[in-house]
């Protein structure tokens, strides 16, 4: 799958119909299954999803980034 065809693909699961939950798990490798905290999953596809933004503009810089992810980094 092409990159712009993979981010098309997740954010076709984030709002297609179902639970707000459900995108997370049509998204997540089956291997991962069980073994990650969704939580911190979802925060690190949403900031996935904003990175790869067409507008660079909207694109977050790499401090708005880790100052996104680093919290979550010991939970």
């Amino acid at each position: 799958m092409e990159p712009r065809g993979l981010v098309k693909w997740v954010r076709e699961k984030i709002n297609g119909d179902g639970g707000k939950e459900l995108w997370l798990e049509k998204i997540i490798d089956p291997v991962m299954k069980g073994n990650c905290d969704l939580n911190k999953m979802k925060i690190l596809v949403q900031v996935a999803l904003q990175c790869v933004e067409e507008d660079k503009d909207s694109r977050p810089t790499m401090r708005q980034v880790t100052e996104r992810l680093l919290p979550h980094e010991k939970d």
